[in-house]
């Protein structure tokens, strides 16, 4: 499996430090050679936290984000992920090869009846509204991991 797994991204977290946008920029596009890349060097400013498993519905995500906490969702995302339609992922095709993927869960709107949950992808600010994109409830707890 590509990436990391959530008990080593919640000790890393804890232990380590998130660079804060600010020190550590997104990079578009990525490096070209993976293999050779390192972080800068010399980044002290960076966000510490502790983690906790929540069960994820759309109760908890909402009462999160209205107390101040930003939860970390963990999902299985479909080709229509990379792609957000005028910033909007509502959609119920399959996902044939579990691709998992993490978002920041930073608001809560409704629109046409359904509710939404605002995400912040970390793959840029070229993705969605300046790597922002809202998400239909029923996408997102269809594919909670």
């Amino acid at each position: 499996m590509d990436g990391a797994t959530i008990p080593a991204i919640s000790h890393a977290l804890k232990v380590r430090g998130q660079p804060y946008e600010t020190e550590w920029p997104y990079m578009n596009p990525g490096p070209l050679n993976n293999d050779s890349w390192k972080p800068p060097s010399g980044i002290e400013n960076v966000f510490k936290c502790q983690t906790a498993n929540v069960k994820i519905n759309s109760d908890s995500i909402k009462n999160q984000i209205v107390s101040g906490i930003l939860p970390i969702i963990a999902m299985m995302i479909s080709d229509g992920f990379y792609s957000p339609v005028d910033n909007v992922i509502d959609t119920n095709e399959p996902y044939e090869d579990p691709r998992l993927h993490a978002v920041l869960a930073v608001g809560i709107g409704h629109a046409n009846d359904k509710e939404y949950v605002q995400i912040r992808n970390s793959w840029g600010d070229q993705w969605g509204d300046q790597g922002y994109a809202w998400v239909s409830g029923d996408y997102l707890l269809s594919r909670r991991w």
